[in-house]
């Protein structure tokens, strides 16, 4: 392999008296001794660098894991196991290691009724979704808003449509990606990037895939590895690094960090990961790392007396084939399964990505390692975690739960169910309920805590990645309601988890945001208002055209982290309903918005004062713009009341108090009474300082909470 750096283009910066003298002084620390961690120390070492490994496990290679089994006819690969495609660098590490690959065939059958079934000779079907992907999507979106848009289009093929099912069964399969989560770009470039590597030629490795990963290593020097070093801190500067683990301190100009990204990443609750970084990794890093995830996937290798796959019928005769590799069964939980071939033995692989082998692990895990400070394994737990898992395969699609914290509301009740299946409760009246759902409530700007409760949805639906859309639906229309239920700015928490059955939770992530600013009490006496309310909503919410778009709008705004972020979103919803032929003026009275907001939303001799409001809004919006705005109480207090009106105005229409056409029933308040000449009192007329807007900057601003 080439030089990979120049080590004359590494400076040492001069180290801080205040650091430990290090047990290893080096040119590059690279942490981690997985396939990219020693791929990159072998190419620092060709380039003439002084290269040290740190490795947290007592092992090599990563998800790199095979297993050598005294009676087992092949090795058991616990990781990685084929070689897809003809790629350089892999070909390579095998050619120079001498290491053999076997090429695997493309007969692909089904299994049905105790038959071989021939795959179909028509074009491959998961193709004509998997073309239709845009890898330059902007915004991005997941898979499963993919295909969702591809069944609400008219237009499309049906034989496209008919292909959807397989489609995401080769995404939590292939990818072992979860479709709700996982991005179309990415899938995009994923495809693109199979097509040139040449994904349709796959390989394996009979004498084991940990072949691969030795070889990189015995290219290094004797003791640049250290096994089982368990890093925990790496402080950083341009030049200069100093890497601190459990058994040792490394000394070195630059570190190589490839640990796995679910020990990169902070943790679901928002706390770092087990390395700390000073200073940290920054904000973009950060984000950057918090847009991606590792998928989930479940294996079971098993070897039988003999091979009696061989031996199936062919589904209208003729001969099975002798190439046989892939084999699809009508089976939710394991619908792939693989051969040995090219290799012949009686070893047979089932497998299952996605959500649901998440959910599977994460019951395992719980169950086997609960209650232990070791990871321990111990017989009798594991084979009832395996009864459990076997219990939690096989569970209806009923019993799938979501679940999510609920911030800036307070009920009166333990526990109030709106809808069959939908019900927010006290953390302490839900039982069973994963323990960072019970973390710390949120807080407001002064830290005091905001309220919190869970809400969870369990599904009806057939269907498990239907049955989380579902519910990611019905949380979103319970938010929708109670923000347009009362002042209280209500939000969903980040996370929720999903439970199959009695089985463990595991996190998903809602996509929400916000802070909740005030706080909704709902009384005992209101509950059956506010159930009446949200499945009045969720029926008659509108789904498009301009009453859609400011409801949007409206939910856009609660979604900011302020107020004053809000408050162009408000107008934007505003105009839309009550300016659309737009501003007919730069007149700082508000125009045509404030006269029919005024005349909708007040009594004839308060309509003065709320036009005044509307422009001291719009005066903001400009100060806002233009970084002038400073962020005061009574600033707060009047995008607030704006948000007020326009929730006020979309409820009302909603549950069908008010006509659609707001404008036309603006100006027929306005002609019914007759024009006021005077002015109203106050300077209207002309563009309200600062100073008469907000008052006075240097007065301490006051948090007002609506309660109701």
């Amino acid at each position: 392999m080439g030089s990979v750096v120049d080590r004359n283009q590494i400076r040492v910066a001069p180290a801080p008296g205040t650091t430990p003298s290090p047990d290893v002084v080096t040119d590059v620390v690279v942490i981690g001794a997985g396939v990219a961690g020693l791929a990159a120390a072998r190419g620092l070492h060709d380039a003439h660098l002084r290269v040290t490994v740190l490795e947290a496990r007592p092992r090599i290679g990563g998800r790199v894991y095979t297993r050598h089994v005294p009676g087992l006819a092949l090795p058991v690969e616990l990781g990685a196991e084929f070689v897809h495609g003809r790629v350089r660098e892999t070909l390579q590490i095998a050619d120079e290691a001498g290491i053999l690959l076997g090429e695997m065939s493309h007969a692909w059958w089904s299994v049905a009724g105790g038959k071989l079934q021939a795959p179909e000779a028509e074009e491959w079907a998961i193709g004509k979704v998997m073309r239709r992907l845009d890898p330059r999507r902007t915004p991005d979106r997941s898979f499963a808003d993919f295909v969702g848009s591809l069944r609400s289009d008219a237009t499309v093929d049906p034989s496209v449509i008919a292909a959807i099912p397989d489609a995401l069964q080769y995404v939590q399969g292939f990818d072992a990606a979860d479709p709700a989560r996982v991005g179309e770009r990415w899938l995009a470039v994923s495809e693109a990037a199979s097509q040139k590597d040449e994904h349709e030629h796959m390989y394996r490795i009979p004498a084991g895939y940990d072949q691969v990963p030795a070889a990189l290593a015995a290219h290094l020097p004797p003791g640049a590895i250290h096994l089982s070093t368990v890093v925990r801190e790496i402080e950083w500067e341009p030049g200069r690094v100093s890497v601190f683990a459990d058994t040792a301190t490394v000394a070195a100009r630059a570190a190589v960090v490839t640990i796995p990204l679910g020990v990169l990443s902070a943790r679901v609750d928002g706390t770092p990961g087990p390395i700390a970084f000073r200073p940290d990794l920054g904000g973009p890093v950060r984000a950057a790392l918090g847009g991606v995830a590792m998928g989930a996937a479940l294996r079971i290798v098993m070897q039988f007396k003999t091979a009696f796959w061989d031996a199936l019928p062919v589904e209208g005769g003729g001969d099975a084939p002798g190439d046989l590799s892939f084999l699809s069964i009508e089976d939710q939980e394991f619908p792939v399964w693989w051969t040995s071939f090219p290799l012949r033995a009686s070893v047979l692989t089932a497998w299952m990505g996605g959500p649901r082998a998440e959910a599977a692990l994460r019951t395992v895990i719980e169950d086997v390692f609960a209650e232990q400070s070791a990871f321990e394994v111990r017989d009798e737990r594991l084979h009832a975690a395996l009864e459990r898992l076997d219990n939690a395969a096989r569970v209806s699609p009923e019993e799938i739960t979501m679940l999510a914290s609920l911030h800036g509301l307070a009920i009166s009740s333990p526990e109030l169910v709106l809808a069959p299946g939908l019900t927010i409760a006290r953390p302490d009246a839900l039982h069973g309920a994963p323990e960072q759902a019970l973390a710390p409530a949120l807080g407001d700007e002064h830290g005091e805590e905001t309220g919190r409760l869970l809400v969870t949805f369990t599904s009806e639906d057939t269907d498990m990645l239907a049955a989380l859309t579902r519910a990611r639906e019905v949380l979103g229309e319970l938010l929708r309601a109670l923000r347009l239920f009362g002042d209280g700015r209500v939000t969903l928490g980040r996370i929720a988890w999903v439970r199959l059955g009695d089985g463990g939770w595991s996190p998903r992530a809602l996509g929400t945001g916000g802070r909740p600013h005030g706080m909704l009490v709902v009384s005992a006496a209101q509950e059956d208002e506010l159930r009446a309310f949200c499945n009045l909503v969720s029926r008659r919410a509108p789904q498009e055209g301009v009453l859609a778009w400011a409801l949007a709008r409206f939910e856009m705004g609660c979604e900011r982290a302020s107020e004053y972020e809000a408050l162009s979103d408000y107008l934007l919803a505003l105009r839309a309903l009550l300016e659309p032929e737009g501003s007919l003026s730069d007149e700082p009275s508000g125009g045509l918005l404030a006269e029919r907001l005024a005349a909708l939303c007040a009594l004839p001799e308060e309509r003065p004062e709320l036009m005044r409001r509307v422009a001291q809004a719009l005066t903001l919006e400009r100060m806002a713009v233009a970084g002038a705005a400073a962020k005061q109480a009574n600033g707060q207090v009047l995008v607030r009341e704006l948000a007020s009106h326009l929730r006020a105005l979309l409820r009302d229409v909603i549950c069908g108090h008010l006509e659609s056409d707001l404008v036309a029933l603006a100006e027929e308040l306005l002609e019914r009474e007759a024009p006021d000449e005077s002015p109203p009192s106050g300077p209207l007329g002309h563009e309200p300082s600062a100073e008469e807007m907000l008052g006075d900057p240097g007065e301490t601003g006051e948090i007002v909470d609506v309660l109701i």
